[in-house]
């Protein structure tokens, strides 16, 4: 193993380390790690956003149709879908949605009252200094994730590709360094 190769001491603490720090509008916002607590929370956003998808529709809606996707949500809720690696909680964390809410589940660890709009604004302000927090605290966590995940082999390959797109949209790839640029 080389140098390069071997974690980081603060991705072996964990939870237990330091955490990045960002100033944004005269407040440090505290990046904290990807523990179980972090893993449930980003659940809770997700069926939060689900949530608010289907009560935004209420008064749009006929009753039954309204009534009709409550239930479902109602049922995938229960059923599990909701769960990390759910098809409920794959449909809002694979999309542009994921980012900001899996910011958030982090944020959360330090700051409990954090909102998306604070993450999103954290985002928006500082893209880089968040791509410098996620990569001290994320190394290895997706394929921890993916470990963690009952999937079938047909639909493992899937959530592996969608899974990099996250990675992607949460660590874009460095800009190359001056001696490998053409």
């Amino acid at each position: 193993m080389t140098k390069m190769d071997s974690p980081s001491v603060q991705t072996m603490l964990g939870a237990s380390g330091a955490c990045p720090e960002i100033i944004h509008n005269s407040k440090i916002w505290k990046i904290g790690h990807p523990t179980q607590r972090a893993k449930a929370t980003l659940e809770e956003l997700v069926i939060g956003k689900a949530t608010a998808e289907i009560l935004s529709l209420k008064k749009t809606l006929p009753l039954e149709a309204y009534a009709e996707l409550f239930e479902s949500l109602r049922v995938a809720i229960s059923a599990g879908e909701y769960k990390t690696g759910g098809a409920g909680w794959a449909k809002v964390v694979f999309t542009g949605l994921g980012a900001p809410l899996f910011l958030l589940s982090l944020l959360r660890e330090n700051h409990p009252d954090a909102t998306e709009k604070d993450a999103r604004e954290l985002s928006a302000h500082h893209p880089e200094l968040v791509q410098l927090a996620l990569a001290r605290v994320i190394p290895g966590f997706f394929d921890l994730l993916l470990a963690d995940m009952p999937l079938p082999p047909d639909s493992r390959a899937k959530v592996e590709a969608a899974m990099q797109s996250v990675k992607a949209m949460l660590l874009p790839p460095s800009p190359p360094s001056p001696g490998t640029a053409m």
